[in-house]
């Protein structure tokens, strides 16, 4: 089984809790979307800087990807948070997280369409969003090649499910 395939079936409950939360935050409009962008920044931001500090494969284009940091402050203020525990101890750990966060394009897109308003996090990559989850999904499947590379990326990926889980309330 490819490790995309694996961190999805793996992920699966806490994405769905997840997705219930971040439900209760929007059905407050705008004003929940944002709050609901709140606490994504403060997990995104301490996220993104860890994630930085690995090697990635050029034809990831990670520059494009670390990016929503970037646009989270934009949307709600800069990150002043702390609390959040973004560590990865392998590369393996990063692909893990990286791909919660590379998802996540996908539900921003979704809540858009669901909330309106003008948030530049929600436009992900705009037209190329699906284009770019899905070459990353092909880079990430051939980078986890082991099954211990494969576990810590399942390990990493709940765990910033859980931390979204908790600060979603």
């Amino acid at each position: 089984m490819k490790a995309s395939s694996t961190l999805r079936s793996s992920t699966a409950d806490l994405h769905e809790r997840v997705d219930a939360r971040v439900r209760r935050f929007l059905a407050n409009g705008v004003e929940g979307c944002r709050d609901f962008l709140r606490v994504s920044r403060d997990i995104v931001v301490p996220w993104e800087q860890e994630l930085r500090r690995f090697s990635w494969p050029e034809e990831l284009r990670v520059r494009d990807r670390l990016c929503k940091s970037d646009w989270l402050e934009e949307d709600v203020g800069p990150f002043q948070a702390e609390g959040v525990f973004a560590h990865a101890a392998s590369s393996a750990e990063a692909w893990g997280a990286l791909y919660v966060f590379e998802g996540s394009t996908l539900g921003a897109a979704i809540i858009a369409r669901l909330v309106g308003g003008t948030f530049r996090y929600l436009e992900g990559y705009g037209a190329e969003t699906e284009a770019m989850w899905s070459s990353m999904k092909v880079i990430l499947d051939d980078a986890i090649r082991s099954e211990e590379d494969l576990v810590g990326s399942v390990t990493a990926a709940r765990r910033v499910f859980a931390q979204f889980e908790k600060e979603l309330g």
